[in-house]
């Protein structure tokens, strides 16, 4: 029985059940970042993604890490298998469109007031 646990733990050590959020951060200036962030955790304390205008499955090459400090990867953006990768390139999830204005409102920091929409999640 040990062993069976212990090759269980192996085998999900690269990976996280939270729901990750995607969505954009438009700042009062017109600013829009690709803002990441973990559900239930304040949207305003976002993962940068890039800007609005860049690809943020590219960006970084899609690599990012939540706020929990798991990494993952924004996979395949833009089409019908756009998805999320664990850190070891393992399958998470596939993106959910999942639209909720405001999901972070009275946002401010050094670059500015915002607010945070959201358009996806990603969850099993």
């Amino acid at each position: 029985m040990h062993f069976n646990t212990a090759l269980l733990t192996a085998l999900m050590a690269g990976t996280s059940f939270a729901t990750i959020n995607y969505g954009k951060a438009r700042y009062d200036n017109g600013n829009v970042d690709n803002a990441i962030w973990i559900d239930g955790e304040n949207a305003c304390t976002y993962v940068y993604q890039g800007h609005d205008s860049d690809n943020p499955c590219n960006f970084n090459g899609g690599k990012f890490q939540a706020q929990n400090g798991v990494q993952y990867f924004m996979r395949d953006c833009g089409n019908s298998a756009f998805h999320l990768e664990n850190a070891d390139g393992s399958f998470n999830s596939y993106a959910h469109a999942n639209p909720y204005n405001n999901a972070g409102s009275g946002c401010s920091n050094s670059g500015g007031r915002y607010h945070v929409d959201q358009q996806w999640s990603f969850y099993n």
